[in-house]
C-alpha cells in the first residue's frame, strides 16, 4: 500500500480517534466522581467524530452520526455498569440516564445535519459550476 492508500486508510480512523478521546475523558472524570453529572459530555462526545469527519457520501454521514452516538452510548453503558452515574438531572432528577442518552441521540442529530450540509455545499450545483 502506498502513502496515499494509508493517508486514506488513517483518515477514516481519525474521527473515530476524536470521539474515544472525549468519551474516555468523560469515563475517567465520571469514574472518580460518580455523583456529579457531566451533562454535556455525550454531546461532545456524539459531535467528535461528525466535527472530524469528512462525508461525501450519504453512507458517510450516516457513519459519522451514528458512530459517534454508539461511542457516545457505549461510554453511557460502562458508566451505568459501574454505577459510575449518581448524579442529578439538570433539573434536579435521578436517575441521569434519560438525559444524557437525549443528549448523545442530539448530537447524533446534529452530526447528520451537518454532514448533509456539508456534502451539499460540494456538489457542482452549490459551487456555481454548470452541471455535465
Amino acid at each position: 500500500m502506498g502513502s496515499t492508500g494509508f493517508a486514506v486508510t488513517m483518515a477514516r480512523f481519525v474521527p473515530l480517534l476524536g470521539a474515544l478521546v472525549p468519551a474516555a475523558l468523560w469515563v475517567a472524570l465520571a469514574w472518580r466522581a460518580p455523583t456529579s453529572t457531566h451533562h454535556f459530555a455525550p454531546l461532545v462526545v456524539a459531535l467528535a467524530w461528525g466535527f472530524l469527519a469528512d462525508p461525501r457520501t450519504p453512507r458517510d454521514s450516516a457513519t459519522a452520526a451514528v458512530g459517534g452516538v454508539a461511542v457516545a452510548l457505549l461510554a453511557l453503558l460502562v458508566l451505568a455498569v459501574g454505577d459510575r452515574l449518581q448524579g442529578p438531572t439538570l433539573w434536579g432528577s435521578t436517575p441521569s440516564y434519560p438525559e444524557l442518552i437525549g443528549a448523545a441521540v442530539l448530537g447524533g442529530v446534529v452530526t447528520a445535519l451537518r454532514a448533509h450540509r456539508r456534502r451539499d455545499s460540494r456538489t457542482p450545483a452549490a459551487a456555481g459550476e454548470p452541471d455535465r
